[in-house]
């Protein structure tokens, strides 16, 4: 019976499917992990409707997945051109120039994304994506909700390894300062303390990663010797 539904959906397809479907199954393939497939309906999708920013950033949270990081600055790209008022892309363009280790690109969107964010009202809600199942987050008008305080754990990240240590450390005493239970806050921070050599409070800080459940915290707690220090 399913076959027979989906033959009958493929050959009313033939007359022009809708937006929504081919969204639809975009989505449908990226949880069933086909994501080439999601890559194609997402860009059905797009030729129906050139401006629709949601599908952009799904699509480049796709290629995110994929590993294909290039093609998803591309993709957020074209999202900011069409609402360049809105912060979710910037964030993810941010988050691929990371990967890619360009850090000073990936430090001016996230620059741009607490300009649009911070203040805004629109700051503390997350409602997970599709494609991605740990991380990403798809985001709806009237604006765009994002924690600034992962915002500012993500920017240290940046400064730290263009070496603005200071610039690094002020945007992880905003995160501690507000949210105690942001473990990446904690981990980065005791790479700094490391780097001023302050053996003794760089290792309370990974033990506190650690405690937090921050992924690779407990290898780097043993590696850097903390174990014997903070058994």
């Amino acid at each position: 019976m399913n076959r027979i539904v989906l033959f009958i959906a493929a050959c009313l397809c033939l007359s022009g499917c809708s937006e929504g479907y081919y969204i639809r199954e975009a989505n449908r393939y990226c949880e069933l992990g086909q994501l080439e497939k999601a890559i194609v309906y997402y860009d059905k999708a797009l030729a129906k409707n050139p401006e629709n920013y949601d599908v952009y950033i799904d699509k480049g949270l796709t290629y995110s997945d994929m590993a294909k990081e290039e093609e998803a600055v591309e993709i957020f790209s074209e999202a900011i051109k069409r609402v360049p008022g809105r912060a979710y892309a910037y964030y993810c363009r941010a988050e691929s120039y990371m990967v890619m280790e360009k850090y000073e690109e990936a430090l001016e969107d996230y620059n741009s994304t607490l300009k649009r964010v911070v203040g805004t009202g629109n700051e503390l809600v997350r409602v997970k994506g599709v494609c991605n199942e740990f991380f990403h987050t798809t985001f709806f008008e009237p604006g765009d909700n994002i924690d600034p305080y992962t915002v500012y754990a993500d920017r240290a990240v940046a400064y730290y390894y263009l070496d603005s240590l200071n610039l690094a450390w002020h945007d992880l005493n905003v995160c501690i300062g507000r949210s105690k239970e942001l473990a990446q806050c904690y981990y980065w921070s005791a790479f700094i303390r490391f780097r001023s050599r302050d053996t003794l409070a760089a290792c309370a800080d990974l033990k506190k990663a650690v405690s937090l459940g921050y992924d690779g915290a407990f290898a780097d707690y043993k590696k850097c010797g903390c174990d014997s220090i903070h058994p």
